[in-house]
């Protein structure tokens, strides 16, 4: 018996693998498009992805992914870093590159039209268990496309850092030991943080900030960084709308007045920094924005130092709704 607490992954056929089964008599049964939404695979990239690497000698970004021994090259060619309008021609999961490629039409979309896309199986098919999009960019991959950012500005600016003072004559050799060297050093270490030139915009101007309910679709985005032992990195494969950061880090990824609620269910106030949190809130917040945050509280003293915290980053008519200490705080909050 299959284990109920396992997300189950659906996956659309193909076109050709469609019509094949049709010949042989097999009728698939109709799913939503949302439960069949490949980025909500447990194998999709953005659920499997731990760091990064970049270097200017190989062309490209090194994935590095739960579960997967070599990482994923993915040349400069398959990434947009500025591209937010971009839309899936199919939920189906194709074998290769060139057959999810192959349906998508030839040329520039029309203006204001999304840019096309396609699903398939990387670098070993299915046996590889990875599913990646023909375009990594911010509509498709954000937090790949976020650490790629980062990634590429750490480089450069240890790089730089390096080749001051240095000879001309001598700086060739130089940069390539400072190309491995920040290849391994970012490797090891992937970001969340959203650079300031690439902050999206929430959905529905919402942003859950953890704790529960992240599985409702395209309802907000959802801020969660599965921390293991709260839930662990396999919990997310599940959630739609996903950035893995914190709530500290909103202030980072969203674009500034673009948030109109914060909210959040069951969430543990001890795993928050909350004056970090207050201004990251605040500052991307617009005026007339809300908190309304179901919050595990301790003790009254805990929801007071909220309440102060809020207070003192900005915010005003901040109460505890409920009266409630414990699971069923919620605390209320007004951005002027």
């Amino acid at each position: 018996m299959s284990d109920p607490k396992q997300p189950i992954n659906l996956i659309v056929p193909t076109p050709d693998e469609a019509e094949q089964l049709r010949k042989l008599g097999v009728r698939l049964p109709g799913v939503s498009p949302q439960a069949a939404d490949p980025r909500s695979n447990t194998d999709y990239v953005e659920n499997r992805l731990l760091a990064v690497g970049y270097g200017i000698y190989i062309g490209g970004y090194l994935l590095f992914c739960d579960g997967v021994e070599s990482p994923l090259l993915v040349p400069e060619s398959f990434v947009d870093l500025t591209q937010m309008n971009a839309a899936p021609n199919s939920m189906a999961v194709y074998g290769d590159y060139d057959s999810a490629m192959a349906p998508i039409p030839y040329g520039p979309p029309a203006p204001a039209q999304p840019i096309p896309y396609n699903y398939y199986w990387a670098a070993g098919g299915r046996a590889n268990h990875l599913i990646v999009p023909t375009l990594f960019c911010p509509a498709t991959t954000p937090n790949a496309v976020a650490t790629m950012l980062s990634v590429r500005r750490e480089l450069a600016d240890y790089v730089q850092r390096q080749l001051v003072g240095i000879a001309i004559g001598i700086a060739g050799g130089l940069l390539l030991r400072a190309v491995f060297a920040a290849v391994g050093r970012v490797a090891s270490r992937p970001r969340s943080v959203m650079p300031a030139i690439m902050r999206i915009r929430p959905v529905n101007g919402t942003v859950n900030v953890g704790g529960g309910f992240e599985g409702t679709p395209n309802a907000w985005t959802n801020l969660n960084p599965f921390v293991e032992g709260t839930g662990g990195p396999a919990a997310a494969s599940g959630v739609p709308n996903l950035v893995r950061a914190r709530f500290e880090d909103m202030g980072e990824i969203f674009e500034t007045g673009s948030v109109r609620q914060v909210i959040s269910h069951r969430l543990p106030a001890d795993t928050v920094n909350w004056p970090q949190a207050a201004r990251a809130a605040y500052r991307v917040m617009g005026s007339g924005g809300r908190l309304h945050m179901n919050v595990w509280t301790r003790s009254a003293q805990q929801v007071q130092e909220i309440i102060d915290t809020l207070t003192r980053a900005g915010f005003r008519q901040v109460v505890n709704e409920t009266g409630y200490v414990g699971p069923g705080t919620v605390i209320g909050a007004v951005k002027p």
